[in-house]
């Protein structure tokens, strides 16, 4: 599967920079092409100017909003960045249209975080011009939430929910993570957002390289782009696990084969588990409509038997979904399994957004007429003083 990839604001567009360390990767080891642009698209020229592996021209790096910020951001004010992306979208849209490879792509994501300004407020609008320019591909968006301690800023828990709410009417999938899921000391910021940005794209490898594979290994059918792109619907998620220890190679069908089999499943499903615990954003699988996984790792680890095992373990744990699968045989590397989980409800955290919006919107109308009470009072007392204006 082929992506295009755009990165909105100071962190869509580190995770970009990541999808496009992501190709480098997959074209190094595997020699496969599976991002076909990333974009960096921003109001802070220091922030585009910071990136790493996105390549440095204009057309990659692009600065909007130079009207209203002078390349200084928005300073964490989504209205603003819904006002930018609104008057420059469809000039977004176009220079990707004749300055990139777009048209190879089977999707295009969209990448921002829910809290900030420029991605907060321009990502909606940002998707709703791509799908309307590229009508013949899905416009997903991965929506990254804040920290705890971000939400003490009145704007992250409002901006998050507007947001949420706008995002969801128009992309056809919203990937969401969590970046408190991801919150561990020991380490500097910078090198903290770098580690939680990786583990944000890597689940993606694997999925992506599958479908590109010019000469696929024998295998029980591993999962299309046509898969994928029928799986991410509505809000979504992935993770991806390892086993706890080297899956054992299969052997002739003996006694002991048998019981090599057993301990191979027994491994497939710690790798599954830790996949669900991995998912970028918390969630039961049981409220998830629909899922697709995918057991990727040389083709001597693999077989039938535990495609099987791992399909009837995910359908255990969400009962309601609609369920694709399979393996993806490939040169180097341990076993993993990634899985999507997707088309599931407004979860707890997202209730929550939701709910602290409300009151933050209760809460500013009450200081507004506090404001207006104080300032009609401070005229009456000022009534019979003149005025020197």
């Amino acid at each position: 599967m082929k992506l295009g990839v755009i990165g909105l604001g100071q962190c869509g567009g580190r995770i970009a920079d990541e999808f496009a360390r992501l190709q480098m990767r997959s074209h190094g080891l595997r020699g496969l092409d599976i991002i076909v642009e990333a974009v960096a698209v921003d109001t802070d020229f220091a922030d585009l100017a910071g990136l790493v592996s996105i390549k440095s021209d204009a057309n990659h790096r692009l600065l909007v909003g130079s009207a209203s910020v002078r390349g200084h951001g928005t300073a964490g004010a989504s209205d603003l960045g819904a006002e930018i992306l609104r008057r420059e979208s469809g000039k977004i849209t176009e220079t990707l249209d004749h300055a990139h490879k777009l048209a190879g792509a089977d999707a295009i994501i969209v990448i921002a975080a829910s809290a900030g300004g420029t991605g907060s407020g321009g990502l909606p609008l940002l998707v709703r011009a791509l799908k309307e320019k590229f009508t013949d591909k899905p416009a997903y968006a991965l929506l990254v939430l804040p920290f705890d301690h971000e939400e003490d800023e009145q704007s992250a828990a409002m901006n998050t929910a507007i947001c949420l709410k706008s995002t969801g009417a128009v992309a056809d999938a919203v990937i969401l993570a969590d970046n408190q899921l991801f919150s561990k000391g020991g380490a500097s910021p910078k090198e903290h957002i770098l580690k939680i940005n990786r583990q944000l794209v890597d689940p993606f490898m694997d999925l992506l390289c599958a479908g590109e594979e010019k000469k696929p290994k024998p295998g029980t059918g591993k999962p299309h782009t046509s898969d994928v792109i029928a799986t991410l619907d509505g809000w979504s998620s992935l993770g991806m696990g390892k086993p706890v220890i080297p899956m054992i190679s299969r052997g002739k069908a003996d006694s002991t084969n048998t019981l090599r089999r057993e301990l191979q499943s027994d491994q497939g499903i710690f790798a599954m588990n830790d996949a669900l615990a991995q998912m970028a954003f918390s969630l039961r699988p049981s409220g998830a409509y629909k899922a697709l996984y995918m057991v990727a790792g040389p083709a001597k680890e693999l077989d039938g038997n535990l495609v099987e095992v791992l399909g009837a373990y995910l359908k255990n744990k969400a009962p309601h979904a609609q369920i694709r699968g399979g393996d993806y045989p490939r040169d180097g590397g341990g076993m993993e399994v990634t899985v999507i989980l997707s088309n599931f409800g407004e979860t707890d955290r997202m209730r929550y957004f939701r709910e602290k919006a409300k009151q933050l919107s209760l809460d500013r109308a009450a200081q507004q007429q506090a404001k207006a009470d104080r300032a009609m009072l401070t005229e009456e007392a000022g009534r019979d003083i003149p005025n020197l204006l």
